[in-house]
Order: structure tokens, then C-alpha cells, then sequence
């Protein structure tokens, strides 16, 4: 490969998919990508795209020392940084401009943009990635918009109605739509090769009466008969009626238009320690003599391998006055008020009592440690850097009383176990959050279906982790950590480490935005595999 390939990240995020392109490197140790514009509308997420946007810009020189001074929080404040390398800064405002919502911007303005950028970068070939914002596809989100609470169900036709109004909503929603900006974007510019992607939840999606998922790819496989009677005629006459895209799998040789279910990529299959399953939209221009090889599968990785040499720390409680044997004491009485459970469980909560951690410490914006041990393989060397010193942004969640009783519990029960316990007929009845939804548990009725039945949730230690997602920023209940004597839901710095964000990876924001960000990205360890096949396609 000759010069680097410019790559334009759109709905960008944090930049998760944008790192693991911009991670690559040729065995000279060169890059064969540059970011030369990345598009994002959320005002904290493109903050921190604009950080990592700079870091980039020093190439194969790494990252400035003074940014280590900056994790470390030793009063060097971000503009203080950005004015020691005004033209690395000056670079980074270039590739992330302002924050700019897509489909509400004025498409000439996004146009004129991409053209400057890849006018700058004179390459023959460039290349497209992103995904459309995915919450009206994913499966949670869908039930949302276009189902009906419990107790509208009494009612059939009342529900039926709820589901048709809220169907046509959901329809009409502007985030189901958000494709056709990226078709736009492939259509006028023609990128060599692009990469989109979305969530699991839009393979069974539906646009009026079609599977969104076929009508997405027929509409990529030929961007102008898609576009051509929504565009203007000055579009129209910028486009090449003859353009057309070849769409691949990145995990099947076999894949065809009619079996979309190929393009799933399940990532606990490529070394990421979760279970996040996204579908991966490969296309390449059919003038173009290109054939991709497939992703490599790779050994299976745990939460345990990924944030088990992390400090521990301790929770706090929310509500009153916090302190080390407040919080000891708390836990101690989940074993007194659960007496009805039988001598495992039982042995099991006063061996892990005995073990609760003994240093009164919750973490911070910055922890101190002595070298981390390392973790093995590839994914070990891709998430860690020795100059940080510590680990940046691991500070515990304060939680209430009773959860922390609910979170011991069940961490405990996850050991013994191998596995977490739905909150069901089965879960001990003086630790059931006071919900209406499950009122039926309480008063002894446990045939009537339990929505969210597991709103409570251990990560079991020695599987991949259940999918971050956004929600991850509102509690910590779906993310409680395997280890009993910290109880407590994961750290920022966790939940990155499990979407494999480089462990130098800094979170712009307040804590809850931070969390935020990183439920909504694209695991940047399988994004720089699959930034490999494509930059294969050009040897």
C-alpha cells in the first residue's frame, strides 16, 4: 500500500469504530488510515473525538507527554495542552469541526466538507464509516416505541389500538431514516469502500411492510435508484446512475442479499469480552477488482480477563451518611435478613463477609497503581499503556442500602452458581425491589410474567460480559461485578476496558455522560480487525 487511505467517520460517537482504523498499522509500524473528517452531533462525544482527533495527529511520535501529566491530574488543564501544539491542534479542529447533527444540517454544507477533506488528503481510493443512530432498530428500543405497558393489556382492544398508533410512530421516527443521509453520502461521493454499522435489532426491523434490512441493502447496492426520485434535480445531476456497490459479510464466504442474517457479527467470537452482537455492512465498488478475506475468529476472552487486574474498590452508599463500617455493616445484614435460604448459600454469603475489602477507597478520576498485571494476548498489548502510571476514570457508584444488599447477594449467588438469578419466584422475597411490576412476586402469584426480570445483574467472572449499552449510564444494576467483596457496579474505566477502548482512552464529560458514550460505541479492538481487511483490499 502506498500512502495512507483517508477514512471519513460519520455518526461517529466517542469514536470507537474510527479508533480501532486509526489503531492500524503497517509491520513498519506506519498507518495506513487517517481520520480526515469525523462528523458527530452530541457536544460531549464530539469533545472527545476532538481529544483523541489531536492524540492521533502526532502519528508513529505517540501521544505528547504532557497528556500523561493531563490523565494524571497534575494541573495541566486540556486548552493548557492544546496551546503547547497549536498545529496538532489546529489539525484536529479540521477533522472534527463543530458538532453537527446529519440529516438536519444542510447537506450542502456536509458535502462541501467531505470534499475539503478529501481534496486535502489526494488519495485515489477513500473510505466511508459509521452507523445511522441505532436505537429505533435495536430490539429494547423497538418494544418501547411500539408496545404497551402490562396494564393496558387488560384491555385487547385498547392494546391493539395503543400498537397501531404507536407502530406508525415508530415508523416515522427521524433515527429510522438516518440511513438514507449515509446512502446520500455514498451516492454523491462515491467512496471506494464502506463500512456501516448497526444493531442486531435491525435485521428484524420493519419500514411500512418491509424488512428495513433489505430495502437498506438493496438501497446500497445502488444508491442512485434509491435517491434519485427524493433528490433534486441539481443532486440528481452530480450522481452516477451506473454506480454500484458489491455488499459482503465479514464472517460468511457464502453471503447473499437474501440471507442478511450473515452480516451479524457476534464480538465474544473475535476476542472482545462481551457479548455485543452488531450487524457489519462491508461495501465495495463494483469497479473495483477488490475480494475480501473474513474476520479471523480468536479464542474467547472473559470479563475476568479484562478488568480483573483493575484496583479494587468499594461502593458508597446514596442515601445518608457514607462510611467504611456504615458500608460493612450493611452488607454483613443481607446474611441476617435472608434466613430462609438453605446452608450453601448461606456458608457461601459468611465466607465472602469474612473477605470484604479492607481498603476504605472508591477510586477516582485517577488511581495510582504499580505496574497493572498484564493481560495476555493481543487484546493485552491493544488496551494497555505502561506511561499512564494508573488507571484513569475508575471511581464507584454510590448505591442505596438495599441494592447493595441485592448486589452481594447476587454476586454470591453468581459464584456459587456460574451463573446470575433472575429476579423470579425463586429470588428471596426480602430483597425484592419495592416495583409495581413485581407486586405478584410479593404477594405469592409468580405465574404472571415479570417484565425485566433481570434488571438485577452479575457479571459472571469467567464469561464474556452481557452487552454494554447506553442504559449502563442510568444504573448499574445490569452491570453488578463478579467480585462480592467490592459490591458494586462497574467503573467507567471497566465498562471501557470491556468495549476495549485503550486504556489511555479519555472520557470527556460528566460521569453519567462518560458511561453514555461508551454503551453507544463500536468496540474499537474488533473495529481495528476489521479495519485490517479492508486495508487489505488495497495491497
Amino acid at each position: 500500500m502506498g500512502k495512507t487511505l483517508p477514512v471519513v467517520d460519520i455518526f461517529a460517537g466517542p469514536g470507537g469504530l474510527g479508533e480501532g482504523f486509526a489503531q492500524c498499522t503497517n509491520s513498519d509500524g506506519s498507518h495506513p488510515f487517517e481520520i480526515v473528517l469525523s462528523i458527530e452531533k452530541d457536544l460531549v462525544a464530539h469533545r472527545t473525538l476532538q481529544l483523541r482527533s489531536f492524540l492521533h495527529s502526532f502519528g508513529k511520535d505517540g501521544f505528547p507527554p504532557e497528556y500523561y501529566s493531563f490523565l494524571r491530574g497534575d494541573r495541566l488543564s486540556l486548552n493548557e495542552l492544546f496551546a503547547l501544539y497549536p498545529q496538532n491542534h489546529e489539525l484536529a479542529l479540521d477533522v472534527t469541526q463543530r458538532p453537527i447533527e446529519l440529516g438536519k444540517e444542510d447537506p450542502s454544507f456536509i458535502d462541501a466538507l467531505i470534499v475539503k477533506a478529501l481534496r486535502r488528503a489526494n488519495s485515489k481510493h477513500w473510505i466511508l464509516i459509521g452507523g445511522p443512530p441505532c436505537q429505533a432498530y435495536s430490539v429494547i428500543g423497538r418494544s418501547r416505541m411500539t408496545g404497551v405497558g402490562y396494564l393496558e393489556m387488560k384491555n385487547e382492544k385498547h392494546r391493539r389500538r395503543l400498537r397501531r398508533d404507536n407502530a406508525k410512530k415508530f415508523s416515522m421516527d427521524l433515527r429510522h431514516k438516518l440511513y438514507k443521509e449515509y446512502l446520500r453520502i455514498v451516492a454523491i461521493h462515491k467512496p471506494s469502500v464502506f463500512v456501516m454499522e448497526n444493531v442486531k435489532g435491525i435485521l428484524s426491523s420493519r419500514l411500512d411492510n418491509d424488512y428495513a434490512i433489505e430495502r437498506i441493502l438493496c438501497d446500497l447496492v445502488a444508491p442512485y435508484e434509491a435517491l434519485a426520485a427524493e433528490l433534486s434535480s441539481g443532486y440528481t445531476s452530480l450522481l452516477d446512475k451506473n454506480l454500484k456497490y458489491k455488499i459482503y459479510s465479514f464472517t460468511s464466504p457464502d453471503f447473499s442479499l437474501e440471507r442478511p442474517k450473515d452480516l451479524l457479527i457476534r464480538c465474544e467470537d473475535y476476542g472482545i469480552p462481551q457479548k455485543r452482537h452488531r450487524v457489519l455492512i462491508l461495501g465495495i465498488r463494483e469497479d473495483l477488482e477488490m475480494f475480501p478475506r473474513l474476520l479471523e475468529p480468536s479464542p474467547t476472552r472473559s470479563i475476568g480477563d479484562a478488568i480483573g487486574n483493575l484496583p479494587q474498590l468499594r461502593s458508597r452508599i446514596s442515601r445518608g451518611n457514607d462510611n467504611f463500617e456504615r458500608w460493612t455493616r450493611t452488607i454483613r445484614e443481607t446474611r441476617t435478613e435472608l434466613r430462609e435460604l438453605g446452608p450453601e448459600l448461606r456458608n457461601a454469603l459468611e465466607t465472602y463477609e469474612k473477605e470484604i475489602i479492607k481498603k476504605d477507597y472508591w477510586g477516582g478520576s485517577f488511581v495510582e497503581t504499580e505496574e497493572l498485571r498484564k493481560i495476555e494476548g493481543t487484546l493485552g498489548k491493544f488496551l494497555y499503556d505502561s506511561k499512564i502510571g494508573g488507571v484513569v476514570q475508575h471511581e464507584a457508584r454510590s448505591h442505596m442500602a438495599s441494592d447493595l444488599k441485592r448486589y452481594f447477594y447476587l454476586a454470591v449467588f453468581a459464584k456459587l452458581k456460574g451463573r446470575t438469578q433472575s429476579l423470579g419466584a425463586d429470588f428471596p422475597k426480602v430483597l425484592l425491589p419495592h416495583h409495581s411490576n413485581l407486586e405478584h412476586l410479593q404477594n405469592g402469584k409468580p405465574n404472571r410474567p415479570t417484565t425485566f426480570a433481570d434488571r438485577f445483574r452479575v457479571q459472571v467472572a469467567d464469561e464474556p460480559a452481557s452487552t454494554i449499552t447506553s442504559h449502563i449510564s442510568k444504573d448499574g444494576h445490569y452491570y453488578i461485578h463478579f467480585d462480592p467483596t467490592q459490591c458494586r457496579s462497574l467503573t467507567v474505566r471497566e465498562a471501557a476496558r470491556i468495549q476495549t477502548f485503550p486504556d489511555n482512552y479519555y472520557f470527556e464529560g460528566s460521569r453519567t455522560q462518560q458511561y453514555h458514550q461508551i454503551g453507544n460505541a463500536v468496540p474499537p479492538f474488533l473495529s481495528k480487525q476489521i479495519s485490517e481487511v479492508v486495508g487489505e483490499l488495497f495491497h
